[in-house]
């Protein structure tokens, strides 16, 4: 009977053994594409840690230390460790015996030639064991294993993340208080112009059109100062989130600040090779392809015949019996011979699972690669529009100068002056905004990196 179905079992494992990926990674360059800069330096990685210090704001430093002990986003990933390792130790237990035990005692009385009362009792001990001669344990086990690495750096990587966001949006907050400073330093001087305009218009010399014009310029930058204030209560709002504190208690802790922090930072790199080995979420695909390796052969497994051993040693009395023990060891085979395509479903899903996992992690390469590129460029141009813009606020404020004097004298109109002054405005807007963008890009840059 058995030489009977052992060809289709012979088949069925021929036809399901799936080949291996065959792994096409991208190549990883020898130095960055953004090497030319010439204010590109190579660090130690060691000199990345807690790089956030590197900003010179205590209150930085603070609110970073909360998020690290407070945040929602890392409890949940410590959580998520703690369910993996339980599913880790799950499956190491998989590869050891079963061992239970049993007893029971009880007093009664039975009827046969008499009645009879007395004690009875029984006890037993009884294992089993599967051989895992063909894997499907070990590797199952060994999935496990690589999902709660993978875990580990998920948290690593959401830690560096949330630090990241948290510096960005602080960053951020900042950067909107100095446009709220300009805007109301601006406000003043356009609100004295104004005063100014409408003292000669009473005295004939300005007309009303000059007072409405000075007089927009005015109602202008008081809009701005409201739209100001909402993206810093906006960021404000987004750091309660990230870092799970309240607004009084991160309100009574930041200092006021003019200046946005770490403006004089230059762009640090690490070599590719070093980052690609380094980043949490790329060796998190890794090992989570790995993992779906080790699933899809413990699936394959399936196809081969499941051995176990079993024993039983126990102990018994009754009433009607005295003491006795008894015992039993034996073993059992099982191989499915025709399941209608469900074990090899099974195999086929793993092995598409498989290739999702791989191409994931190749995609984790590209990304890093990107992620470290595109930040040295931000940087780089950021570096560039930061130095002419100071040039052009040092002739804007010139020109502002200028066409005051000549106004005073009668040589310029007063839509000379209103212009110098808008145009001083925009250009130093224009710069906050440009040194927001470059120590927002050095965030980046420390992200992509991979070291907190």
């Amino acid at each position: 009977m058995y030489k009977k179905y052992a060809p289709l079992v012979f088949l069925g494992v021929t036809a399901c053994n799936t080949p291996p990926i065959e792994q096409n990674l991208p190549s990883i360059p020898k130095t960055w594409s953004a090497n030319n800069q010439k204010n590109l330096q190579f660090t130690d990685p060691s000199k990345l840690k807690e790089w956030w210090k590197k900003f010179g704001d205590e209150n930085l430093n603070w609110l970073i230390k909360q998020t690290l002990k407070d945040s929602p986003d890392i409890h949940q990933a410590a959580a998520r460790i703690d369910e993996a390792r339980g599913l880790q130790k799950t499956a190491f237990g998989g590869l050891f015996p079963i061992i239970s035990g049993s007893a029971n005692v009880n007093r009664g009385k039975q009827l046969l030639l008499g009645p009879m009362t007395g004690d009875s009792y029984d006890a037993s001990f009884d294992a089993s064991y599967e051989l895992d001669l063909f894997g499907k344990n070990r590797e199952a086990y060994s999935a496990a294993e690589r999902e709660m690495l993978a875990t580990i750096h998920d948290s690593d990587w959401i830690k560096l993340s949330i630090i990241a966001e948290v510096t960005r949006t602080y960053l951020s907050m900042r950067a909107a208080e100095k446009q709220i400073d300009l805007a109301q330093h601006n406000l003043a001087i356009q609100k004295d112009t104004l005063a100014l305009v409408e003292r000669q218009f009473k005295a004939g010399s300005a007309s009303e059109f000059d007072v409405k014009r000075t007089a927009l310029q005015v109602h202008q930058s008081t809009a701005r100062i409201a739209d100001y204030n909402r993206q810093k209560e906006v960021y404000l709002l987004s750091l309660l989130t990230l870092t799970g504190l309240t607004a009084e208690s991160i309100k009574a802790h930041l200092t006021d600040c003019k200046e946005i922090a770490g403006i004089d930072l230059k762009a640090i790199v690490d070599a590719p090779a070093s980052v690609i080995a380094r980043r949490p979420d790329i060796n998190a695909a890794n090992l989570r392809f790995i993992e779906a390796t080790s699933l899809r052969k413990s699936h394959l497994a399936a196809f081969f015949p499941t051995i176990s051993i079993s024993s039983l040693f126990g102990l018994s009395q009754t009433v009607l019996v005295p003491s006795t023990s008894v015992w039993n060891i034996g073993g059992k085979t099982a191989v499915s011979l025709l399941d209608f395509g469900r074990i090899q479903g099974q195999i086929n899903a793993a092995s598409a699972r498989e290739v999702t996992a791989y191409e994931a992690w190749r995609k984790a390469i590209l990304q890093g690669l990107q992620d470290v590129e595109t930040a040295l460029i931000n940087t780089a141009r950021y570096e560039e529009q930061r130095q002419a813009l100071n040039f052009a606020k040092i002739n804007a404020a010139k020109a502002v100068s200028l066409s005051q004097t000549r106004y005073r004298q009668g040589d310029n109109s007063l839509l000379d002056v209103l212009d110098a002054q808008r145009h001083l405005i925009e250009t130093d807007q224009a710069l906050i905004d440009v040194e927001s963008s470059y120590v927002i890009a050095i965030v980046a840059l420390y992200k992509a990196l991979g070291q907190y």
